[in-house]
């Protein structure tokens, strides 16, 4: 089996889609069949899975303290678009910094990922 190395983008919410937790389930197999996952970009509606939901119901997936538990065991890279983020209200322009293990990042960080990744999956 040759080992490939992914870029996956996430531009489903957390709530309201099943893209996101699909996209997680996803990125979890690839890395225990031996895979490798440069980097994980949010965009669009992604962008909320690196805002922190303080008060998750019992039966939620706390998606934010996954990816980062993902991210932080595996060495990937969670990228959160800037403008999609401010767009959304999630930021301030004035403040840069992210939450956790997200960074922010611009379409041009994807874009070089993209090029040097095997495959490029879009959830």
């Amino acid at each position: 089996m040759k080992i490939l190395t992914y870029c996956i983008m996430v531009t489903g919410g957390v709530y309201g889609s099943q893209r996101s937790i699909h996209a997680l389930q996803f990125s979890k197999a690839l890395l225990k069949r031996q895979h490798l996952i440069k980097s994980i970009f949010f965009y669009q509606e992604g962008v909320y899975n690196a805002y922190q939901i303080t008060s998750l119901d019992h039966n939620h997936i706390d998606l934010f303290n996954n990816w980062k538990a993902l991210s932080k065991k595996y060495h990937i890279k969670l990228n959160v678009c800037i403008s999609a983020a401010i767009r959304r209200g999630i930021i301030d322009k004035k403040k840069k910094d992210c939450y956790g293990n997200f960074i922010f990042s611009s379409l041009n960080t994807l874009i070089k990922d993209v090029l040097i990744c095997d495959r490029f999956i879009q959830f």
